[in-house]
């Protein structure tokens, strides 16, 4: 899906990605609403990213892995092959206290010495290994569902961006507790780091995407509607092209099948 209004966010991030290269690391946490198209943007970013030769390092976090230590930091690592075809990476987690094999979790705002000291550093220290050969960025994707040791890899990045290429690209939806957490209060504190919200579409911007789906339509979708039932949301905008697109296939341009609401469409 074409990815419209955002014009604004991609320069600020070229800006920072530039930055980079010339040995001024940064940070920024890309914010916004549950399908306000964060993960559109930071797609984009990469694409227009590639070119530059910079070494793209990506996570996803998932709330199911949250208590997975590493879990994100590991994806990172994965991506620029780092530890091996399809494998973990190689980093030690000393066995909890009493014994056991139950994995090792952090505790609300604290860390264990050990994994400070020494696991850490090591995770981070090939992050920085790579950025001394060109400009890295380590985008992860829903940051407020990422594991309590993958976050303090992020912030023990941060506080030595001066010194290093490296980008940080964090995408997080808003309204969530992460938003109170002690590492994302660091992040904004800090001078490297930037705050980007991304809103919902304006009128002008659910016209674009109808244009963009247009071709190949027998009838022009009505944007009036379009943009009140989406909120000016570009996840929901795809969905409703499709249901449009459906009704229109069954030979019902004036209907739109919207599966939980049935709601049947004005004329534009």
């Amino acid at each position: 899906m074409k990815l419209v209004e955002r014009d604004t966010e991609l320069s600020v991030l070229e800006g920072l990605l530039d930055a980079c290269a010339a040995g001024r690391g940064g940070a920024v946490v890309v914010s916004g609403a549950v399908g306000g198209g964060k993960t559109a943007l930071l797609r984009a970013f990469r694409e227009r990213a590639a070119p530059t030769g910079a070494l793209w390092l990506q996570a996803t976090a998932v709330a199911a892995e949250k208590d997975v230590p590493l879990r994100a930091a590991g994806q990172l690592l994965r991506t620029a092959e780092l530890a091996g075809a399809g494998a973990e990476p190689v980093v030690w987690l000393p066995p909890p206290a009493g014994g056991g094999g139950a994995p090792v979790r952090a505790a609300e705002g604290t860390l264990p010495a050990e994994i400070a000291v020494n696991v850490i550093p090591r995770v981070c220290g090939i992050l920085f290994a790579q950025a001394r050969k060109r400009p890295v960025v380590v985008c992860i994707d829903d940051v407020h569902q990422a594991d309590a040791y993958s976050l303090e890899c992020v912030a023990y990045v941060v506080r030595r961006l001066a010194v290093s290429r490296i980008l940080v690209v964090l995408g997080e939806s808003s309204g969530t507790a992460w938003e109170d957490s002690p590492v994302r209060r660091e992040l904004l504190r800090g001078p490297a780091c930037r705050f980007l919200h991304v809103g919902p579409l304006p009128r002008d911007g659910v016209v674009a995407m109808l244009a963009a789906g247009q071709k190949g339509r027998r009838s022009a979708p009505p944007v009036a509607e379009f943009h009140r039932l989406s909120g000016g949301s570009p996840l929901l905008m795809g969905a409703l092209l499709d249901d449009y697109a459906d009704a229109e296939r069954a030979g019902e341009p004036g209907r739109c099948p919207v599966r939980r609401t049935n709601v049947r469409w004005r004329s534009a």
